[in-house]
């Protein structure tokens, strides 16, 4: 005789939010004084939200090769990753209509992640263009800031 059907072990259908759990990132600086990153560890809640959007914003998302076609990095879905490629050899002007968009796009794709804010942006030097952004997440919101070359030039 088979055992019939239970209605008190239904599964729940709605999609559930996984708690922030990931690999800590460590600086370390050896006997030669070169600094390395290493895994040591793990982080949780705003610690590890915190370091996701450093890789996120550290990832570039698309990759042109010379005959044109564009690849991304196999480790990750197409849309994991920031496209500031855009802004070099650009002006300032083209950097504020377009940096919040393409910050926002690039975090979105994270679903702890609720808002993006441009705070500010400045041009500190000419080739050089800086953001700050406050991010509001499911942990609470913190503030983020970052430059990118507006030359190839280093």
């Amino acid at each position: 005789m088979l055992p019939g059907l239970r209605d008190d072990f239904a599964i729940p259908l709605e999609p559930q939010i996984e708690t922030s759990f990931s690999w800590a990132y460590i600086n370390v600086v050896d006997s030669d004084e070169i600094e390395d990153t290493r895994l040591d560890g793990y982080v949780d809640g705003m610690a590890a939200i915190r370091q996701d959007i450093f890789h996120i914003v550290s990832t570039e998302r698309l990759q042109r090769r010379p005959d044109g076609t564009v690849w991304g990095y196999p480790i990750y879905g197409e849309n994991y990753g920031i496209e500031l490629r855009q802004f070099i050899g650009m002006s300032f002007e083209y950097f504020n209509v377009r940096i919040e968009q393409v910050f926002t796009d690039a975090l979105m794709q994270d679903n702890r992640i609720r808002e993006v804010i441009l705070i500010r942006t400045e041009q500190p030097h000419p080739r050089i263009a800086f953001a700050e952004f406050e991010v509001g997440t499911i942990a609470g919101k913190l503030r983020f800031s970052f430059s990118v070359p507006l030359d190839e030039r280093r």
